[in-house]
């Protein structure tokens, strides 16, 4: 791949998977149907874009928007009624030659984490899936209690609070007799 970016025709494009609740979705930027890492990814050609892709060196949340222009009234009612908050989007790297041929292996590029998905009617419809990088679940605040029933949500047979509710109130004298 490293040698193939020297070229003189090469492009690049873009392939995105998206792990939805009901399976996954998979497309690329080229105009044709794509292997990659033994799975079929659709074309869909200049309809689809990936937004830049932005790093930090501090720990700030990044994130990434896709957008698929032309979408069928299918795909929209699909897009509305998926499961997707949270799951996975990974995004590769792809260069090809003139005849949409993938040229070397795909580069990963990273993995982010679904977020929101709005839609764009009118006479042309698009959808725009936006997803963080996993620095945004540092700010989701975990609540946690010192409960039996807590506890048992995450650790279930464990007995080490079951006896703490009864005795949460009980006055111990030390030392008298």
């Amino acid at each position: 791949m490293n040698t193939a970016t020297k070229a003189d025709n090469v492009t690049f494009g873009w392939a995105v998977e998206l792990d939805f609740a009901d399976g996954f979705v998979r497309l690329n930027t080229t105009p044709s149907e794509q292997t990659i890492e033994g799975n079929l990814y659709t074309g869909v050609g200049d309809l689809g874009t990936v937004s830049p892709i932005n790093e930090s060196s501090n720990l700030k949340v990044t994130g990434v928007n896709l957008t698929l222009s032309g979408a069928s009234s299918a795909l929209v009612t699909e897009a509305l009624s998926s499961n997707y908050a949270g799951r996975s989007c990974r995004i590769f790297l792809i260069l090809f030659d003139t005849n949409y041929a993938i040229i070397g292996t795909p580069y990963p590029v990273g993995t982010w984490r679904m977020d929101t998905m709005s839609l764009n009617m009118g006479s042309q419809s698009s959808i725009t899936l936006t997803a963080n990088s996993i620095l945004a679940d540092w700010d989701r605040p975990r609540v946690r209690y010192y409960t039996d029933q807590d506890h048992q949500g995450r650790h279930p047979g464990d007995k080490f609070f079951e006896f703490l509710a009864p005795n949460v109130e009980r006055i111990i004298n030390w030392g008298i007799a």
